[in-house]
């Protein structure tokens, strides 16, 4: 995560880290080669026709090898492929590892009480456990290959901008893939110099999510720059289905009402948004969360590029919630730490490849394609507007000419030239309420 954020770019740090997603020692090939062999069931002569044994891309848990497979092997009419090794050891690794990060969380949980409260009862260890089933989820192959495969078949309409290498076997510690070549998306440089629009490949990084996240409710939760690239059509290709996350259908509603909630500036909706989501208790204050959700919104501390300003006519006056006293009543279920992972993750990425990349902005154009009805609630928001400015313009008593500049004096040319005056009484009338 720390690798891909925007604050560690051209630091040393973020170069260190960089190594540990694509770039980290070998095993020996002798290993790799026992480990082929025990998995597949075939002599490497077997299977290959040729086979560098220099991996192509070595990480923390596997590396990857580039093969020309032999016409009359196993992998027959597959030309060239990509096979990936796990480490050797990694479930004992595993083991070790998870047995103290447990009674670090717990240990975290007991003296941390009152850190754990103002964090909405968060309890370390359970997130630790959530965690540690993705982390063994990613160890084995056979889950990395189904995940694949379900994301080549739910993409595969977007296939012309974006692409995922289509799997052809695996086992626990091997997989046989397309071999897919790309451009990293660490390497900028080397993709501007290709001619590729680094703004339209962080855009596709961003609609790519919101259909994980609003439409499929199945998404990639490690979207770092070793895992994408861009290939030679320009087509967006996302690598390495270990860590998948799947969401339930009011995750994905309510993620995607978050998105509108900030857009519109609206704190109600938010607050529905969180509701649906799961992500507050029950019998919590209403009125304290709308209140410091009004004021991030009115202070822009929590805003997109899209957000328009408008005055809050439905919240109390005095506003004194803190968002330390708000905290208790929300909650946080596991899911949504993977959430936030991708999408701190996925920005990270698409800000080092368009400096003024903004995640809502970005997806706003595609939000038809994860909302059924969302020209129905777009004109509904819109005639919302309509109606609340008419209100305002004829409870206030405004003038001919005021109204004549205002932007609906093309709906009713008549009123504009002949009317002058128009008071509380009047709004009451037939003609005010079909104009509303």
């Amino acid at each position: 995560i720390a690798s891909s954020r925007e604050e560690l770019q051209d630091s040393e740090w973020a170069k260190g880290l960089e190594r540990l997603q694509d770039n980290v020692p070998a095993f020996d090939w002798t290993i790799a080669e026992k480990i082929l062999e025990n998995e597949l069931g075939y002599s490497i002569d077997e299977m290959f026709q040729d086979f560098e044994k220099t991996p192509i891309a070595a990480a923390s848990l596997g590396q990857v090898y580039r093969c020309t497979v032999r016409a009359d092997g196993p992998f027959a009419n597959k030309q060239e492929v990509a096979v990936k090794v796990q480490r050797p050891y990694l479930e004992e690794i595993y083991a070790r590892d998870i047995m103290l990060l447990r009674r670090i969380a717990a240990i975290a949980d007991r003296f941390g009480s009152r850190a754990a409260s103002k964090s909405g009862d968060l309890r370390w260890l359970d997130l630790c456990d959530e965690s540690i089933k993705v982390l063994y989820r990613e160890i084995d192959y056979l889950s990395e290959a189904k995940n694949g495969i379900e994301f080549n078949k739910l993409f595969e309409p977007y296939s012309e901008w974006l692409a995922a290498p289509k799997v052809y076997n695996a086992t626990t510690k091997c997989l046989v893939m397309q071999y897919l070549p790309s451009i990293s998306l660490k390497k900028i440089h080397e993709i501007k110099d290709q001619g590729f629009d680094t703004k339209a490949l962080a855009t596709a990084l961003a609609r790519a999510y919101l259909l994980q996240f609003g439409k499929f409710r199945f998404f990639n939760s490690d979207p770092h720059a070793g895992n994408l690239g861009v290939d030679p059509n320009g087509r967006l290709i996302i690598y390495d289905f270990g860590q998948v996350t799947n969401l339930t259908g009011n995750q994905s509603s309510g993620i995607l009402k978050v998105i509108d909630a900030i857009v519109d500036l609206d704190a109600h909706a938010c607050l529905d948004a969180f509701r649906q989501m799961g992500v507050l208790k029950n019998d919590v204050d209403d009125t304290s969360i709308l209140q410091v959700l009004q004021r991030n919104f009115d202070t822009g501390k929590v805003k997109s590029k899209l957000s328009k300003k408008k005055k809050n006519t439905h919240l109390p006056t005095s506003a004194n919630a803190t968002e330390a006293q708000i905290m208790p009543y929300f909650q946080l279920p596991a899911t949504y730490a993977f959430v936030a992972r991708a999408i701190s993750q996925l920005n990270g990425v698409a800000v080092n490849l368009d400096p003024e990349f903004e995640f809502i902005e970005a997806v706003a154009p595609f939000m038809y394609e994860v909302q059924d009805n969302y020209f129905q609630v777009q004109v509904e928001k819109r005639l919302r507007k309509i109606q609340d400015s008419l209100t305002s313009f004829f409870s206030s008593g405004s003038s001919r000419n005021s109204f004549a500049a205002s932007p609906f004096s093309f709906l009713f040319p008549t009123l504009s030239s002949q009317t002058t005056v128009i008071n509380q009484e009047e709004t009451r009338s037939p003609f005010f309420i079909y104009a509303s």
